[in-house]
């Protein structure tokens, strides 16, 4: 198996480096998000407690436009410091790019679509990350998943996942060619959090649901929690709104947008802070019950990721003709699950047929005559070949 590597990244705008330094020290990458800190001050006392305590490979993400805040402390980072993680604007990353490479760091630049990759693969940055629409912080629309497929398929260039990952979905980045994964709200229940114990009481109960996206209105994507005591966000919303109304250009509406959220992202109370949580918090509870520190989650993810692909050659659960793929009269063992407007015509069933699954139509909320001349020219189209329907089951029976 290919090398495969765990990021571990700080809760964005803590402005403290135990998780990192916990990280590093269990053999993962330990990062210091600097994102949201606005302090040079609060910056370098984190730097510095960082490279006193941390062991092995560990580095820094910076805000591509905000560097210029910290002045002469990005110039005279720490030797031993090897990674600097840039977010993505097209305005700054290529020279801020040339700039950390001379300093002879590795540079990932944080991306959340393909565009944004091949920018980065153009200016030559060492990798990217995929960061996926179920993380928190700056998103796009895609989940992580599938920019993992896209970037492997279009670039040359190692690509990290940022987004959704637990002990399972980690196996899969790692055997699609994932040069490893990204971890930041999955710690954030650990030995080593930094977190308050009321934020953490909130983590611990969560399922995922409790995030939303604002800015979808003005174009650039934030997911955060939200719950219906978080004043932050209500007020975030109304900015959100005002900033639509005004007559600005959608450039200055979203530079805007981004600083206040800026100011916003912290981790004191729900009333005054945003707090950037993705939906793999979910997994913060378990993880941490599990294994407690931030290392035994390293280790865990690390392990689990090799076992998953070894029981996977070893079982060869998606051969043909396994007895799962027999019972439905199928090449391969694999149903394709009802998909309103997605799977409710005959010609994606027989698309899926065709590669070897079992397709579902999807009856959603179709009337009865719909459902008639649905049902009818599936079975004309597939003939023989086996196929089934999905039924929302809370739809009145008329």
């Amino acid at each position: 198996m290919h090398t495969f590597e765990v990021m571990s990244v700080t809760p964005p705008g803590s402005g403290d480096p135990s998780i990192a330094i916990a990280a590093s020290r269990a053999g993962a990458i330990g990062i210091l998000d600097l994102e949201y800190v606005q302090e040079p001050a609060i910056a370098q006392v984190a730097i510095r407690k960082l490279d006193r305590f941390a062991r092995g490979h560990y580095g820094i993400k910076l805000a591509s436009s905000h560097v210029d805040q910290f002045g002469d402390l990005v110039s005279a980072l720490p030797a031993s410091l090897q990674t600097i993680i840039l977010t993505y604007d097209p305005d700054n990353i290529e020279s801020l790019t040339q700039r950390f490479h001379q300093q002879g760091y590795t540079v990932y630049l944080e991306t959340t679509c393909l565009e944004q990759a091949q920018h980065g693969a153009n200016i030559g940055v060492d990798g990217v990350i995929a960061k996926g629409h179920e993380a928190g912080g700056w998103i796009g629309e895609e989940t992580a998943f599938i920019l993992l497929q896209r970037y492997l398929r279009e670039l040359s260039l190692p690509v990290w996942v940022h987004g959704g990952i637990g002990l399972h979905t980690a196996a899969a980045c790692r055997f699609a060619g994932a040069a490893g994964v990204v971890l930041d709200s999955q710690l954030t229940l650990t030995k080593e959090s930094p977190l308050s114990e009321s934020i953490k009481r909130r983590i611990a109960t969560m399922d995922g649901s409790e995030t939303v996206c604002l800015g979808g209105l003005v174009g650039d994507r934030l997911r955060i929690y939200s719950r219906p005591d978080c004043t932050a966000v209500e007020n975030a919303r109304k900015e959100e709104v005002r900033l639509l109304t005004e007559a600005s250009s959608p450039e200055q509406t979203r530079h805007q947008w981004r600083s206040q959220i800026r100011s916003l992202i912290g981790w004191d109370s729900v009333e005054t802070n945003l707090l950037p949580l993705g939906q793999d918090a979910a997994f913060a509870s378990s993880l941490a019950q599990r294994f407690v520190t931030v290392g035994g989650i390293v280790e865990a993810i690390r392990r689990s990721s090799e076992e998953h692909i070894r029981h996977a050659c070893e079982a060869t659960p998606f051969d043909e003709a396994t007895p799962l793929a027999q019972s439905h009269g199928t090449r391969y063992p694999i149903a394709q699950g009802p998909m309103t407007r997605v799977s409710d015509t005959p010609d994606f069933a027989k698309a899926v047929a065709d590669g070897g699954g079992l397709p579902f139509v999807a009856l959603a909320l179709l009337r009865g005559n719909e459902v008639e001349k649905l049902l009818a020219e599936t079975r004309q189209m597939l003939g023989d070949q086996p196929w089934g329907a999905g039924i929302l089951g809370f739809i009145p029976p008329e």
